[in-house]
């Protein structure tokens, strides 16, 4: 019975993985359309911290 619920959670998460991938692509595609050095302006007006690292990708 283990088994099985190990196999159900395992195929669960695999899903869940798959969903994120794909949003993350969609994500990536969206931000390379966006204009980098617009967008870097904004966030030194605003001055949010770690705007350094969510440019890294």
């Amino acid at each position: 019975a283990k088994v099985r619920e190990l196999e159900e959670k395992c195929r669960s998460q695999s899903e869940q993985f798959g969903m994120l991938s794909q949003e993350l692509d969609k994500f990536r595609v969206q931000a390379s359309k966006i204009d980098l050095p617009s967008l870097t302006q904004l966030t030194n007006g605003v001055g949010l911290p770690g705007e350094t690292g969510m440019l890294n990708y």
